[in-house]
């Protein structure tokens, strides 16, 4: 019979098991008893060294200080001996004067009385002219350049210093990018009835003025009516617009009965003649050349002046 390798194997397996189990198992050893430890022997601590002592240097004596020398004592001033007092002598008596008569003075010249000097004439004070204005205003111009134009009115009277510190004042630039347009005062209407006028020279300016006021109702402003009292034209032009000053400039003056005033203004351009000054022509040629000469003009119908 053969066996094949894993007989073999299993036949192999099978003795060592056989012989490992029939094998006695050892004894094992008996322990030995472990000697006893030794203890270390102590080793002698050495005796520390004692530090040798530091020999202390012998103490510096003190230098001794100088005893400052004695302050001497200042000496005491002797006092000045006083001089002795001179005794006073009597003031000698003087001999009693003889009176000696005043002279008589002699009686004065009375002195001739100065003739009196005539008191100055004053001055007559301007009239005030229909319409709150000064009917002579001679100090003054519309020139630009003069000494007396606007620049200067503010200096000429002490009455006038508004003219010159003011901030809303004559003469007014009237200025596009400034206007307002407002609707709350109406068209401004007038009603002018013809009245009798003289026309003046003022030397400011020609002034046409109505005899008690126009008969007309005049200008309505907010219900309040302004009658016509007197018209002027002077030259140059007072106010301007934009910068630009014009050839002459006429104002209708006008005045309500609580004394308010209302001013209506046309400024001219040179060119065709106005027909309403050309109509003055005869009374304007005998008034330029005198100063407050006056003519009668007549019967004036302000309607030629309209402006609606």
């Amino acid at each position: 019979m053969k066996i094949s390798s894993l007989g073999w194997v299993l036949v192999l397996i099978f003795i060592s098991i056989t012989i490992v189990s029939s094998a006695p198992a050892p004894k094992p050893p008996k322990p030995k008893p472990a000697p006893a430890p030794t203890p270390p022997k102590p080793k002698p601590t050495p005796a520390p060294t004692p530090p040798k002592p530091k020999p202390k240097p012998a103490p510096t004596p003190p230098k001794p200080k100088p005893a400052p020398a004695p302050t001497p004592p200042k000496p005491k001033p002797a006092p000045a001996p006083t001089p002795p007092k001179p005794k006073p002598k009597p003031a000698p008596t003087p001999p009693n004067p003889k009176p000696t008569p005043a002279p008589t003075p002699p009686k004065p010249k009375p002195a001739p009385a100065p003739a009196p000097t005539p008191a100055p004439k004053p001055k007559p004070a301007p009239k005030p002219a229909p319409g709150g204005e000064v009917e002579d205003e001679t100090e003054f111009s519309y020139e630009t350049k003069g000494n007396k134009g606007p620049a200067k009115w503010g200096t000429l009277d002490a009455e006038w210093k508004m003219c010159g510190i003011g901030k809303m004042q004559s003469p007014i630039d009237l200025r596009d990018k400034n206007v307002v347009v407002s609707n709350k005062f109406g068209l401004l209407r007038s009603q002018y009835l013809p009245s009798n006028t003289t026309i003046k020279n003022r030397g400011h300016d020609i002034m046409l003025k109505f005899k008690g006021g126009n008969k007309g109702i005049g200008v309505t402003i907010r219900g309040t009516r302004y009658q016509l009292q007197q018209l002027h034209w002077h030259s140059p032009s007072e106010h301007t617009i934009n910068g630009k000053r014009f050839a002459l400039e006429e104002h209708l003056v006008h005045e309500s009965k609580d004394k308010r005033y209302a001013v209506v203004a046309f400024l001219y351009n040179l060119g065709a003649s106005d027909p309403f000054l050309f109509s003055l022509e005869k009374q304007l040629k005998k008034i330029t050349d005198t100063h407050a000469s006056e003519e009668h003009v007549g019967i004036i119908d302000p309607k030629k002046l309209s402006f609606e």
